[in-house]
């Protein structure tokens, strides 16, 4: 009898476990971003296209996109496919606001 309950109750957690881990890419994304604050050169460029995303706001033009752009493709392809899994992550889920911590924890070290 006790193997019945404990089958079921095995199984939640090990269910709750898997839920709670982060994804892989979700991972990968947070390890680019913390590389960057260890390069000076690509710290310089966050620091330049986070100052441009604050002047855009939440409605860029295409020329400030463009821009972006740039500096994303100048910060190397690891740093466009971080950037990339923005995309696919609901803000809201474990992922996302591991993502936004990373981004914040990144633009926090610009200068003000």
């Amino acid at each position: 009898m006790k193997r019945i309950v404990l089958i079921p109750a095995a199984l939640c957690l090990t269910a709750a476990a898997a839920l709670a881990a982060s994804s892989p890419m979700t991972d990968a994304a947070v390890a680019t971003f913390q590389s960057v604050a260890k390069d000076p050169g690509k710290m310089q460029l966050y620091c330049e296209m986070s100052a441009v995303m604050d002047k855009a706001g939440d409605n860029p033009d295409n020329a400030t996109e463009a821009k972006i752009d740039g500096y994303v493709k100048q910060l190397g392809p690891e740093f466009q496919s971080a950037w990339d899994v923005g995309d696919d992550v609901d803000e809201n889920s474990p992922d996302g606001k591991r993502l936004d911590a990373a981004l914040d924890d990144l633009t926090n070290k610009c200068p003000s």
